[in-house]
């Protein structure tokens, strides 16, 4: 499996210096994370000092995952995919930060969970470097300069959802880009040496991944260059056998050589125009051109002593987190069970609240305007709740209109300098618009379909337009400094669970497993309540009496996260809901 790029992109094989072994140990995700030892007293010089890192090897015990957490005391990453972590920890050991691991897990997830995110998407990035302000990287993709807008509206939905007409310009690899030149340390080449090692030799199919192949064969199958990569003998591929993709690894190559500029203006872009010209697509060479992500100030909102630092629009996510939580702020939570029914009964009245104004009144902007602060006030949440009653339901507008998909992953990563960064990226639906561009292995999104195409102004479908999202990567800091990082997947149950999880430890003191694990609700902005399936809901016919319906579902969200302890050490922990785990060092 070695396989390395020096400068230039000369395949060469480097020699390992006996002596500069001891100096390394490369621990990968071991189940007895605390007896680990890091022996560099100066991992940042480590470019310097070796020559040589050892080729990844992935064991058993990586990819168990009857194990879903750890601590550990330099560094973690907590990702959808036990691989996607691994790598993500081995660019820390080579002397990276969460930046350089964050661009590194975002490429592998690519790779690892080609149907959730990639390089033909879009998504969000919170940052806090140790001792400087935080900064939201907004890359989500955009509508084509060209799309006939009312041509759009009169697709079938299943066209608008799946075919080239939903496909939007793709942020995610200038996001991506952007977050390194803005923090990163390490050279692209070293970055992503392991996710082309693993594209090349490959990785085996696990259960998570069998299920997406088979539940979307249909989409995956209505494109010739889909079923030349990720098929085989035009089948699904079943758990234990060894997927590859070799496109995607000289995708990676060309990147090394030619940087950014190649997906956008040079000989990538070429191969994304010529892809979606062959189905009539709407992007060409002036969209791809155009496209920047936008560096702006995340939203900061305070609950109890600590600062939630998070997503800013186009995410309506983080105005939906800071809200409700003002608002839970007004109430008591100690004490309060999880499944009691007083406390489902006040979260479910919060997060319709925050819904009805994060679909009135957010959308794509590049500012924090008027209107957003007044939303994450306390004085407008405590407006806004002071109707509250246990007799009935609050009145609202449900004439308003939501959709996204839960299709989307999240990972979350603090280096041991106290640098973090919470990710989230998707392609939209699984699989994104069916389309997989030409000799480079990936998918490109279908994110057309998140805007309203009914006029409605806060996220009406416009040229060179973001569609609004619930995508909330957030970073939870005391005193300037990092206590956890969370994200999940859901679409629209997005910010709802990360509130839950940041009400369970700071109100009810969970470990961060036991918040993660605890049964959740979600309600949109009618009245069924949604609730997981083994919920033992408390005085289920009190709430019936008062207006909800109730229905269950298997699961809600899937949060990625990391808590400081006591000890400063930093636990991880990746959500059973979903495949995952976390790893450390």
């Amino acid at each position: 499996m070695k396989r390395f790029y020096g400068k230039g992109g000369i395949k060469i094989r480097k020699i390992i210096i006996s002596i500069l072994v001891t100096l390394l140990i490369f621990t990968g995700c071991s189940t007895d994370p605390l007896n680990e030892i890091n022996t560099l007293e100066d991992e940042s010089s480590i470019e310097d000092q070796i020559e040589e890192i050892e080729p990844i090897e992935i064991t058993d015990t990586d990819l168990d995952l009857s194990i879903r957490e750890g601590i550990w005391k330099n560094g973690v990453v907590a990702s959808a995919h036990p691989i996607a972590s691994k790598i993500g920890v081995r660019i820390l050991e080579k002397g990276g930060n969460a930046i350089d691991a964050a661009v590194g897990v975002s490429f592998a997830l690519g790779l690892l969970e080609p149907n959730a995110s990639g390089p033909g998407g879009g998504g969000y990035m919170t940052v806090k470097m140790k001792n400087e302000k935080p900064v939201f990287i907004d890359y989500r993709c955009t509508s084509p300069l060209s799309a006939d807008i009312e041509k759009y509206k009169e697709l079938s939905k299943y066209e608008r959802e799946n075919s080239i007409y939903s496909l939007a310009v793709p942020g995610a690899l200038d996001g991506w880009f952007r977050s390194h030149e803005l923090y990163g340390v390490l050279d692209l080449e070293i970055i992503l040496d392991d996710v082309i090692d693993i594209a090349e030799q490959g990785f085996e199919i696990d259960s998570n991944l069998e299920t997406v192949f088979i539940d979307n064969y249909g989409k995956i199958s209505s494109d010739d260059e889909a079923v030349n990569v990720f098929l085989k003998e035009e089948m699904p591929y079943s758990v234990g056998e060894i997927f590859k993709n070799k496109d995607y690894a000289d995708f990676l190559k060309i990147l090394i050589q030619e940087g950014r500029d190649s997906f956008y203006k040079g000989s990538i872009s070429e191969k994304i125009i010529e892809t979606v010209e062959e189905k009539n697509g709407w992007i060409n060479k002036e969209d791809l051109k155009e496209y920047k992500s936008v560096v702006k100030n995340p939203l900061i909102g305070k609950y109890k002593e600590y600062e939630i630092i998070t997503s800013a629009p186009s995410s309506s996510g983080g105005v939906a987190i800071i809200e409700s939580l003002n608002m839970i702020e007004e109430f008591n939570l100690k004490g309060l069970n999880v499944e009691s029914e007083e406390r489902v009964d006040l979260l479910a009245e919060i997060f319709r609240l925050a819904n009805i104004d994060r679909y009135t009144y957010v959308g794509d902007s590049d500012e924090i305007d008027d209107v957003i602060n007044e939303l994450t006030s306390k004085e407008y949440a405590f407006q806004r709740i002071k109707g509250y009653n246990k007799q009935t339901l609050m009145d609202v507008d449900i004439n308003i209109i939501n959709k996204e998909s839960d299709s989307t992953t999240h990972f979350s990563i603090i280096d041991k300098d106290g640098n973090g960064v919470s990710v989230t990226n998707t392609l939209g639906y699984f699989f994104g618009s069916s389309t997989v561009v030409k000799d480079y292995g990936f998918f490109l999104n279908n994110q057309m379909y998140d805007f309203d195409i009914n006029d409605w102004e806060m996220n009406d479908l416009e040229p060179s337009k973001r569609p609004r999202s619930s995508m909330s990567p957030t970073i939870i800091t005391k005193e300037n400094e990092i206590i956890s990082i969370l994200g999940s997947p859901g679409g629209n149950k997005i910010p709802f669970s990360i509130v839950q999880v940041i009400v369970n430890i700071i109100d009810l003191d969970m470990s961060l497993m036991d918040a993660i694990n605890a049964p959740r609700l979600f309600i949109d902005i009618d009245e069924n309540l949604i609730l997981e399936e083994g919920f033992k809901l408390e005085n289920i016919e009190k709430l019936k009496n008062k207006g909800f319906t109730i229905s269950t579902v298997n699961d809600i969200g899937a949060v990625q996260g990391i808590l400081k302890d006591i000890n400063n050490e930093y636990q991880g922990v990746s959500d059973p809901r979903r495949g995952g785990k976390p790893c450390g060092y």
